[in-house]
């Protein structure tokens, strides 16, 4: 996978050089993109004219290819593919300048050992305009070869790669899943949707999810019989689907504490009638990849048992450093994925306009790796594909600088762990460690999650996940490491210096790709059923706990229920927004969650060494849960930025046994502290007796675990206003164990230790100016719903605009600019700027305002004009309506 750069200099010559061979890493044997062997470099039949397949006189031995034929259709030369043939292609390649068409109006039948098509050649399988009949089916079979591993020692073959045009367009799917508009019960002989479907028809293969909230507990998924169903489609009439046999299971919607409805099961459709498949799923499986400057539009395909050898961890080929000789053969190489974007740049694209692959509407079925692959490929349109039963991940993007794909509309259904008994009849989680690798090069993506991003630097929207063994949703920076590349427009060639930007995790000259990679959209996504955790996040987008970092992770209108430990869970993270989130499981299931250690929470900030700071939730809606909302016990600890240790919970309503759950800090740094704000938060009942909780239903719970606890003398103040909507009723909440006569306090609360043991709070803030969470208790007063101590606070009158300072513009490209600065006190952060008209005022637009308070700000701006002089404007607003204004500046842009 040889790159070469040009106009840069040998430090980032080498470095990125690296990076480009990562993944399927180049012998250098290969002599085409990223080490691809010419598989047809000694074809024993080629074509001699254009015309039928079937057509003896295509061909050069004046007769139709047979098995274990290696063909090559030559340059100028385009054969109609006509036949279902039962010989066994061992090589088929595509020369450039030529094509291979299937016919769409009669079933067709490709028995292949690798199909290469070339760059510029072009192997079309329908089209948009013309698409294969529905009543006719078209299907390439991938043999159980054995490898060539002489020629091929990285085994790129076996399989389709695709280097030029490809093309494949099955009969419309519209949609491909559909939400059910009633639940569906065991003994039901119809499915009824909510919405009418196109294309559907008889002996439909449908998957239908299992619905049910496991109990939290030991083992809860190996204990468990999975529930969800393949059925088959008997009739379709408008809204309803008649099936060939009666269900055997309920499958229930979601429904709140006063009986209403809120969520209801999908129903997918898993047939297509153009069909990618492996002639044997039980041995060497075949794989697709697409790459370099393919043009790639593949819809409504079945893409059935390709993937890995096995799940197991990597074995890959590898080769002497210095000689370039092959001194191991891999068993489980990497690189062979179901549904593959591998380092694809796309088609050159000068209006820089549209997308450069797509993938949509396809059915990715018993994958034993991830089911679509997004590789160091970017600005691609992944929307409404079905990916059903695969091990690992569902839709992944793999090394964390793909960019820009819109990632829409897709559903995944039974994604399993590559760890455990049957490989994902357990929860994930955690990491898989190869052996002989660095910390960082440990597999990725192994945990059992329908959508897991490395990447965050995408739009992720409308999706559907439903029975993953670890997570639906997975941002997840943790393994970053060595150069990444980003394209500054469509059709950017990556290994130009000059058309990406370079981005570095270890290198201070080059700036980090986890802290300037933002998360463009991740919005209106569900998950629910079988699944151990809604959303999951760590390192990443948002997520980091450097200071550095400026860019907020906003996550939006997810829905996300009858899940079994938690609805969210942040891991390393901050400055993250989750806006709208509506969290329901159901309370007769929480009830049987076993013990403290086995509870769950609708929002979990909490774990033990999980530092978690600047993390916003407003008008969550969140009920059922053994806890709602559990706030960090450990801020980050690398920053003295106070807003970095602030979690807001604002707006919203909920409805859980412990409705908020505070801790006492594990920060050990005492001129840092932690600090939660909830503001105008509905409280309701929800009674769950359980092992491990209270007996009666608390709306705010002060836990200070002083047994279990280190570092507690930290500053954690809760502050309330607002409580229960109503207005004005505002107060701070001390921990019970903050009271004066509290003690005594043990020397090993604080990392130097107190000078002396058997000292009472009273004591410690006399002597030593510390207390229990660093303050004593300014009154005695209880109040019912709340374990602490409820005290007055008085919100004194501000009427001082906030100051703004730090700023600091980057012309990042042509067309974008970030820019930084600080406010004294949390402030709103918008910018009014335009291009600068020599006389007069130059402001003209208004950047989207972030109403999120904070003292870091940071904008940026696209969509800008090449070489223009800008004007800009910060504005500032802080919470009482100060508002303040800085001087007008300006920007010149490359």
């Amino acid at each position: 996978m040889t790159m070469s750069l040009k106009r840069t200099s040998g430090l980032v010559l080498a470095v990125f050089m690296c990076v480009s061979t990562s993944a399927m890493a180049s012998s250098g044997m290969g002599s085409l993109p990223h080490g691809i062997p010419d598989f047809c470099d000694h074809p024993n039949i080629v074509s001699v004219k254009s015309g039928s397949w079937s057509d003896p006189k295509t061909w050069s031995l004046n007769r139709v290819p047979t098995d274990g034929d290696q063909v090559e259709i030559t340059s100028g030369i385009t054969v109609i593919y006509d036949i279902k043939n039962l010989a066994m292609i061992h090589v088929l390649c595509i020369e450039e300048g030529s094509s291979l068409k299937f016919r769409n109006d009669i079933d067709t039948q490709l028995r292949i050992g690798t199909l290469l098509v070339k760059e510029e050649g072009v192997l079309e399988i329908g089209t948009a305009q013309v698409p294969i009949q529905p009543n006719v089916i078209a299907e390439i079979i991938v043999c159980g070869c054995s490898h060539n591993f002489a020629a091929d020692p990285e085994q790129f073959g076996v399989g389709i790669i695709g280097l030029g045009k490809v093309t494949m367009h099955g009969a419309v799917k519209a949609p491909t899943f559909v939400r059910l508009s009633k639940e569906p019960r065991a003994g039901d002989i119809k499915l009824f949707l909510n919405e009418s479907v196109q294309g559907w028809r008889p002996q439909d293969r449908l998957i239908l999810p299992d619905t049910r909230q496991i109990p939290f507990r030991k083992n809860s998924f190996s204990a468990a019989f999975p529930q969800w169903e393949e059925l088959t489609v008997e009739n379709v009439s408008g809204n309803e689907v008649t099936l060939s046999h009666y269900l055997q299971f309920d499958h229930l919607g979601a429904h709140s504490s006063n009986g209403n409805m809120d969520f209801l099961a999908h129903v997918g459709n898993l047939s297509r009638n153009v069909i990618i498949r492996s002639e044997s799923p039980d041995g060497i499986r075949g794989h697709t990849l697409f790459t370099h400057r393919a043009d790639v539009d593949i819809r409504y395909v079945l893409f059935k048992d390709l993937g890995r050898t096995t799940v197991d961890i990597f074995d890959n080929t590898v080769f002497d450093k210095t000689t370039g000789a092959v001194t191991h053969i891999g068993t489980n190489q990497k690189g062979r994925y179901t549904l593959h974007a591998h380092h694809l740049m796309g088609p050159v694209n000068p209006t820089n306009q549209g997308y450069q692959f797509k993938f949509v509407g396809n059915a990715i079925v018993g994958g034993k790796r991830w089911g679509i692959t997004i590789h160091n490929s970017h600005y691609g349109l992944i929307r409404g594909n079905v990916v059903y039963d695969v091990n690992g991940a569902g839709i992944i993007t793999e090394d964390g600088n793909e960019s820009y794909n819109e990632i829409e509309r897709n559903f995944a259904v039974r994604i399993r762990s590559l760890r455990g008994a049957d490989r994902g009849g357990v929860m994930g989680g955690g990491k898989a460690k190869e052996p002989g690798l660095p910390e960082l090069e440990t597999e990725t993506g192994f945990e059992g999650t329908a959508f897991w991003f490395r990447g965050p630097h995408n739009y992720v929207r409308d999706n559907v996940a439903a029975n993953a063994s670890f997570s639906g949703y997975d941002y997840n920076g943790y393994y970053h490491s060595g150069m990444a590349a980003v394209p500054k427009f469509r059709g950017a060639d990556t290994s130009i210096i000059r058309e990406v930007i370079l981005y570095n995790s270890t290198n201070n000259r080059i700036p980090s790709l986890k802290e300037n990679l933002r998360v463009l959209e991740s919005s209106r996504n569900e998950v629910y059923g079988f699944t151990r955790i809604g959303f999951w996040a760590t390192w990443y987008c948002g997520t980091m706990p450097l200071s550095r970092y400026i860019h907020e992770g906003l996550f939006k209108d997810y829905d996300i229920w009858h899940v079994t430990e938690n609805g969210v869970e942040p891991y390393h993270t901050s400055r993250m927004t989750f806006e709208n989130f509506r969290i329901k499981n159901d309370p007769a299931v929480t009830i049987r969650n076993q013990g403290e250690g086995k509870i769950s929470r609708g929002f979990d900030f909490s774990k033990v060494g999980y530092e978690n700071g600047r993390m916003i939730v407003r008008n969550p809606d969140v009920e059922g849960f053994n806890i709602g909302i559990d706030l960090p016990r450990q801020p980050n600890a690398e920053t003295n930025v106070q807003t970095d240790h602030t979690t807001l919970l604002e707006d919203g309503r909920l409805k859980n046994h412990v409705n908020i759950r505070e801790h006492i800090s594990r920060l050990g740094h005492r001129n840092v502290h932690k600090e939660a704000i909830i503001r105008n938060v509905k409280f309701e009942s929800l009674h769950l007796p359980a092992v491990g909780l209270p007996f009666s239903p608390l709306a705010i719970e002060m836990s200070a675990d002083l047994m279990s606890e280190s570092f507690t003398l930290s500053l954690s103040n809760t502050y309330v206003y607002d409580f229960n909507q109503i207005q004005g009723d505002n107060f701070q909440i001390f921990f019970p164990e903050q009271v004066p006569t509290y003690g005594p306090i043990p020397q090993s609360f604080y990392p130097n230790g107190l000078p002396e043991s058997g000292l009472t709070n009273q004591d410690a803030w006399k002597k030593y100016n510390t207390a229990i969470a660093g303050a004593l208790t300014s009154c005695a007063t209880s109040r019912q719903g709340i374990k602490g101590f409820v005290c007055p606070l008085v919100i004194p009158s501000d009427t001082i605009s906030p100051v703004i300072s730090g700023i600091n513009v980057t012309v990042i490209s042509s067309t974008e600019v970030r820019i930084i600065w600080k406010t004294n006190e949390p402030a709103t952060t918008q910018l009014l700027y335009g291009i600068d008209p020599q006389k007069g005022n130059a402001v003209k637009n208004l950047s989207p305002v972030d109403a999120n308070l904070a003292t870091a700000h940071v904008q940026m701006l696209t969509g800008l004009t090449p070489q223009a002089k800008y004007k800009y404007q910060i504005r500032a607003k802080d919470a009482s309506g100060n508002e303040a204004f800085s001087n007008e500046l300006g920007f010149v842009m490359r």
